[in-house]
């Protein structure tokens, strides 16, 4: 293929994934479901799979942590280190995904306090 050819094609993928996005948002939203918004985020940013196993990854980092002893700090650094460049500065908006859907209570309390309103 040319050069001209595959930015074509990457436009029309691009296209492709936003009316995608926009589609799930609308029947998660249509359904009123509770669940499915960390998924959402993540599609809505445009990660891929890898960036989604290096997240993944950081999970993972954080769940073997000792939580009394685990800071804001230490752990918004961690993410900062390990995320990929599209999610670099990100936490705070998939920590709320996580709390809408109910999941990483603990992370979301501890970056964003226990009474913020998302």
């Amino acid at each position: 293929m040319k050069k001209k050819d595959l930015k074509k094609r990457l436009k029309d993928l691009e296209l492709q994934r936003r009316l995608i996005t926009d589609i799930v948002g609308d029947l998660q939203e249509a359904a009123q479901v509770k669940t499915g918004n960390y998924a959402m985020y993540l599609l809505i940013c445009g990660t891929t799979a890898e960036q989604v196993d290096i997240i993944e990854t950081f999970w993972q980092w954080a769940d073997r942590q000792e939580k009394s002893t685990l800071t804001r700090e230490q752990f918004m650094g961690e993410f900062e280190a390990r995320a990929p460049i599209q999610l670099k500065h990100a936490l705070e908006g998939l920590l709320v995904a996580h709390r809408r859907d109910g999941t990483k209570t603990f992370y979301c309390d501890l970056v964003l306090g226990k009474d913020a309103k998302d």
